[in-house]
């Protein structure tokens, strides 16, 4: 076997070319055979299970198409009259005769138009209407606007012209404002529609007596669908699905949809023979073209299965050979021309995964050697910023400002020592944190009464460094604020444990502890402030007990 890379690829390339060269039998048939035998069994399922999904779709499609056709129309119900009952509102806000007669002329539908004072009196009509001075008191319109509601009544034919009319009413201030509409306007707009003569649109008031239908000769006989469960179910919801129900005397697929604001439902129905159709134009040539089909594949079927076993068995061998790494396997070569290509694109991938794994192996070698020069830099880095802020504080007089780069540059030491310890371990990404700890307690602190106690735990470099700086923090604080007073020196307990999952970090001192009730987030301390952020930081929490001793407790997930 081959190593090369360059070489490696030209040999790929010069094998594909000699693929339409390989002897051997075709495949190809008998693939088509091995297929029959495979499908031919479930067929009939699969036959039942397409009709049965198209006859599906079909329905889901006409449902769609139905449905939306039943929203536009009630919706455009619903706008035809709120724009009426907008014109009457217009009419409430400045009642009088010139108004009454501007919006006559302005929306067509309305046959008549009245004022009527508080006690039911006629005062100025407008259009068709003969009833000034009448007393319309006892009359539905004006009764439920007189309980200050706007009205909509249930329709009724017109005795001159036998359209669908119904009574709008709005209260105003000085009386009730009662408009009679005229709906053929509906009528007309339903007959533009671009439907087909056996397709049924109609729309039908709260009372479920028809007010506009595709045939116009139904709302003259003022026919009432009220007791339709589609009519019925339309009242509770915005639309209903459509269904196969008898509907004027044949079957079909219908759709309803409330129209917005009012009770008033909008039907859209055409005849079920359509879906039956549709479906049949499928059906019948599938079924045929099927049992074709099965009947000449399932026999040449049985011929191919145990050629193509012997192949199969065959490049499985070299697969899982390559899989296991042994590259140079020798397998019987296969009988047939395609699979003998597929048994030569085995060997070109062996020599390519053997070449890969030696440059990946060459090329993880110098990425950890350029980690460890990244560690090291990083660490030199950082102990130089230490000796520059060294070099800066003794040479200030002022004892505060010298404090706090001392405290500065012990936190930039804490975090050169992890970069130190990271490149000299194996790992590069995680951290022996109980070593880490154990080695910045020796450098921070030179007591005899340290008391440390850890136990084994790896961290990551992104908690690693934040664990650092706080355990950095709160060592120099118990140096700082540990001792109960001159000629006594600190005693400091430092104690790392881990158990379910989290890891706490405990350290103590026997100083003269916190203040009653200390709040380390408003001390005004930028030490604390940095304990507490790091805590968040790692997702951790803090306890801290001031009597007798100080003990600070951090306690964070692994």
């Amino acid at each position: 076997m081959r190593a090369g890379g360059e070489k490696g690829k030209d040999d790929i390339l010069a094998t594909s070319a000699r693929h339409g060269s390989v002897g051997g039998f075709s495949l190809v048939l008998l693939l088509v055979c091995f297929a029959a035998a495979v499908i031919g069994l479930p067929l009939a399922g699969t036959i039942v299970r397409t009709v049965s999904a198209v006859t599906q779709r079909f329905r889901a499609e006409l449902d769609e198409k139905n449905v939306l056709l039943a929203r536009s129309i009630a919706n455009e119900a619903g706008v035809f009259l709120e724009s009426y009952f907008s014109a009457l509102t217009a009419l409430a806000a400045e009642p009088g005769e010139e108004a009454t007669r501007s919006l006559i002329s302005a929306f067509p539908a309305f046959m008549n138009l009245m004022i009527v004072d508080r006690s039911g009196r006629v005062e100025f009509e407008a259009g068709s209407g003969k009833e000034t001075g009448y007393d319309v008191s006892q009359r539905d319109y004006f009764k439920a606007a007189f309980l200050g509601r706007s009205y909509l009544s249930l329709s009724t034919l017109s005795h001159g012209s036998y359209h669908p009319t119904v009574y709008l009413s709005l209260p105003y201030p000085g009386g009730i404002a009662v408009g009679e509409l005229d709906l053929k306007l509906l009528s007309d707009n339903i007959a533009r529609l671009s439907l087909r003569s056996e397709d049924i649109v109609a729309i039908a008031d709260a009372g479920g007596t028809l007010v506009a239908h595709s045939d116009s000769a139904r709302v003259e006989r003022s026919e009432n669908i009220a007791l339709m469960s589609a009519f019925k179910d339309s009242l509770h919801t915005e639309a209903v699905a459509t269904q196969d129900v008898e509907f004027e005397g044949r079957r079909v697929l219908l759709s309803a949809a409330r129209v917005p604001g009012f009770d008033w439902v909008a039907i859209v129905a055409e005849p079920a023979a359509k879906l039956d159709l549709e479906i049949a134009r499928f059906r019948v040539p599938l079924l045929f073209e099927t049992i074709g089909t099965a009947s000449l594949v399932f026999l040449a079927a049985l011929l191919a299965l145990t050629y193509i076993g012997k192949d199969f068995t065959s490049l499985h061998l070299r697969l899982h050979a390559i899989a296991l790494g042994d590259y140079d396997l020798p397998v019987k070569e296969p009988i047939f021309r395609e699979f003998r290509v597929i048994a030569l694109d085995f060997g070109n991938m062996a020599n390519a995964v053997e070449d890969r794994e030696r440059r990946l192996s060459e090329s993880l070698g110098q990425k950890e050697v350029l980690i460890k020069e990244v560690h090291h830099r990083v660490k030199n880095n950082l102990q130089l910023v230490e000796s520059l802020l060294s070099l800066e504080m003794h040479r200030r007089d002022d004892p505060e400002p010298g404090g706090s780069l001392d405290r500065a540059r012990a936190r930039i030491q804490a975090l050169a020592s992890v970069h130190e310890m990271l490149y000299l371990s194996e790992d590069l990404a995680r951290l022996r944190f109980d070593e880490y700890l154990r080695a910045l307690a020796r450098d921070l602190v030179n007591l005899p009464a340290l008391r440390i106690e850890t136990e084994e735990l790896d961290l990551d470099i992104d908690r690693a460094i934040p664990c650092g700086l706080i355990a950095n923090e709160l060592i120099t604080n118990a140096l700082k604020y540990g001792s109960r007073g001159e000629g006594t020196s600190p005693e400091i307990g430092i104690r790392l444990s881990v158990a379910g999952g989290f890891a706490k970090l405990e350290i103590s001192d026997n100083g003269p502890g916190f203040p009653p009730r200390f709040d380390p987030a408003s001390s005004g301390s930028l030490g604390m402030h940095l304990v507490l952020s790091l805590v968040q930081q790692i997702e951790g929490s803090w306890h801290l007990a001031g009597e007798g001793e100080a003990r600070w407790t951090i306690r964070f997930p692994i």
